[in-house]
């Protein structure tokens, strides 16, 4: 906007995104109950996936020969529940692998800028982004889980949030401030659950899994940006 005497504008964005992924076999089914004739490559497997991008973008030019107002506000809420897992009392049977798994990933650029431009130029920009991240794969109690080769239960999380939060202001006077606000909270579960009997006989090859390890990392670039990863985050059993 553009005035005389005062310039003010201004914008936001609020995103809100709900996911729920599930992939499962129920309580008390039998899968391969009689399998005396199954071929060497028979494989049972129960993967749920989620792959989420977010873009948000805000921001609000000003200028005036009095006073120049510039603002920008992006807010993004993301929750996630990513699952995968065989049901209580369950039998399972393969001649090869049995494998659960859960995978999600999550990439997110926000992007929050603003300019207050005249006699006094004051421009802010804040984003604002809340995630409740849930990824679990598990077997389930009193579960009867049988495998020639292996069985694999594997949950696995990769975060990656980009920000830019900046202001311009020039003019007599000039105040500027930009920030980005992330609230993550996370929880990663692979397991095999109470009473539940797994038997991976292992005669075939071996398969890689998740060490468990968990990594964050944070680094600044240029031009009032900043990048957020959680990388490898990942549980197996």
């Amino acid at each position: 906007s553009g005035a005389g005497g005062a310039g003010i504008a201004g914008s936001a964005t609020v995103t809100v995104v709900t996911n729920e992924t599930h992939a499962f076999i129920g309580d008390s089914v039998e899968v391969n109950a009689e399998n005396t004739d199954a071929g060497d490559l028979q494989r049972v497997q129960v993967a749920a996936a989620d792959r989420t991008r977010l873009f948000g973008l805000a921001g609000g030019l000003a200028g005036a020969g009095g006073v120049g107002i510039g603002a920008g506000l992006d807010i993004g809420v993301l929750t996630k529940d990513t699952r995968a897992w065989i049901g209580d009392s369950t039998t399972v049977n393969a001649e090869q692998d049995v494998l659960v798994q859960a995978v999600s990933s999550e990439d997110i650029l926000s992007i929050s800028a603003s300019a207050g431009l005249g006699g006094t130029g004051i421009a802010g920009s804040v984003g604002v982004y809340t995630l409740g991240l849930t990824t679990k794969a598990y077997i389930d109690d009193f579960a009867v889980v049988s495998a020639g080769g292996s069985v694999v239960v594997s949950a696995f999380d990769e975060t990656e949030v980009d920000a830019v939060a900046g202001s311009i202001s020039g003019g007599g006077a000039g105040v500027g401030a930009g920030a980005f606000v992330p609230v993550i909270n996370k929880t990663i579960e692979a397991y095999i659950g109470e009473n539940a009997v797994v038997d991976a006989r292992a005669t075939t090859d071996g398969l890689a899994v998740r060490t468990g390890q968990f990594n964050i990392g944070a680094e600044a670039v240029p031009a009032l940006s900043g990048r957020l990863t959680f990388a490898d985050n990942g549980s197996s059993a």
